[in-house]
Order: C-alpha cells, then structure tokens, then sequence
C-alpha cells in the first residue's frame, strides 16, 4: 500500500471531494526505488532477460541497459513460465479504470526500424486488453493491432534530461497518458492476442511489463517507483487531471541520475 507519507492530507481530500469512488480503489506499490533493492527482491515485479542486459540499484531507481542482441524488463509475471510472481497482484478491469504510475530516466535510445523501441510499457487488463506504447528519445508512441505491432499514434515528447514522472490510464474503450499533470497522448484500447511467437505474453490476463521487449532497439534507463491503481472508475472525460499533483505525489523523483 502507499505510504502515507505519500500525500498531505489537504490533497487526499480535494481528490476524494471530487472522485469518492477513489475510496474504492486498490493500490499496490509495485516497486519502491527509494529503498537500494532491485525490483525483483521486492514482491511483485520479476525480472526477464534473454542475453547479458545490465541492471544495478541506483539512488531513484534500477538502471537498466539494453542493446540490439538481448531483451530485458520488469514484469508482475514470469514471462517465460507464465507464472504470476503475486497472487495477491488484481485483475483489471479497464470499465473500471485502471492507473499506471512510474517514474523513467531514458537515457539513450536507438532502433533499426519505426515499428520498435529500446524501451516499452505494456498495460493489460484481465481480457488482455489495453495498449503498449514505445519510448524513443524525442517521441512516444503506441504499438497497433491491426496490422499488429506497427507504428501507431505518436506525440513528439522529450524522454530525456532526467527523471519523468508517467500515468497511464485504461478505460473502456481509451488509454490515456500523462507527464505530470499534463496529457500527453492518447487513443483505442488494442488487442495483441493475435500475436504468435515467444515468449508470448499477450494473452496473458492482468499483464504488466516495463522494459526491452525486442532485439531490434536497445536503451539506457532509470525506472522509477512503480505504482497501481485498479478499479478507480474514473469519468476521464472530466479534468481530473487539475488533480494530478495529488495523485502522483507518490513517485516524484529528484532530478535523477546517470551513468
């Protein structure tokens, strides 16, 4: 759970004055960078390579690094196995709101095609629904399904230059992304089940995944802490986000570190 330390209370209470169903929300602090561990010495993130990817505990984070001959991440599932770390992780339901918070330096990024990304965050509901969108140094985007894993909807956005705090949010038929109090992109719920190859995560139901998913992009990063929060039923077509530095008080980082 959050620490209260977190939130002031004034702030807990103008949210809870406008959303109350917040009241019913679960949240679950999936990784805590400010305690020295890598994510997968805490309870609920695994960590997933197929080569000789780096990672090391910063002070904001796990540094993590990537190149074209390995794939490496964080995941609330074994992504070969398909065993979930948690039992006790939720099932999502995107009809009833679903928030991605998570801090990210990106360092440096670079791909041999349009279609891929040194970086990606991966964002399902228990229907295997939601989106993947890609993080380039002065881009971020969404993976489509139709055709799937192709170049979607973009915003030009600087990645670089320190740490960044992000909010992703699931609804029925949108996801919507945020950089601080400030949105940022959005589109379409996708569906990646088509999808055949391996590991092959995307039928997985409740899937979570921060990292290199692809041998075709590499990166340098810092990730953050890592919060979520299912079943918010949030109405996104209100401007909540004038409420946002409340919300995502919670993993704001310094200025972040390199190496």
């Amino acid at each position: 759970m959050i620490k209260k330390n977190y939130y002031t209370i004034s702030r807990v209470i103008s949210l809870l004055l406008f959303f109350p169903n917040l009241l019913l929300a679960e949240d679950f602090l999936l990784y805590d960078a400010t305690v020295g561990q890598l994510p997968s010495e805490q309870p609920w993130l695994t960590y997933f390579t197929d080569g000789t990817a780096e990672q090391q505990v910063m002070t904001d984070g796990v540094w993590l690094q990537t190149s074209f001959t390995n794939r490496a991440g964080y995941s609330n599932y074994n992504v070969v196995t398909q065993a979930l770390k948690n039992a006790l992780y939720p099932s999502l339901d995107k009809g009833r709101g679903v928030v991605l918070q998570f801090g990210l330096q990106l360092s440096s990024e670079n791909h041999d095609t349009a279609d891929r990304a040194g970086f990606s965050v991966i964002l399902l509901d228990s229907n295997h629904q939601g989106v993947e969108l890609g993080f380039w140094a002065n881009e971020i985007w969404a993976q489509t399904d139709n055709p799937l894993f192709t170049h979607g909807e973009s915003v030009d956005f600087v990645t670089t230059g320190g740490m960044k705090s992000y909010l992703l949010c699931l609804t029925t038929d949108n996801y919507v992304l945020y950089e601080g109090n400030k949105q940022i992109l959005t589109g379409p719920i996708r569906d990646y089940s088509s999808f055949s190859g391996y590991p092959d995560p995307y039928e997985i139901p409740s899937f979570l995944f921060l990292g290199d998913n692809t041998t075709s992009a590499g990166a340098e990063i810092v990730l953050g802490s890592v919060l979520l929060q299912s079943d918010t039923q949030l109405n996104l077509a209100f401007p909540w986000s004038l409420f946002l530095p409340s919300f995502t008080a919670g993993i704001q980082q310094g200025n972040g570190s390199t190496r």
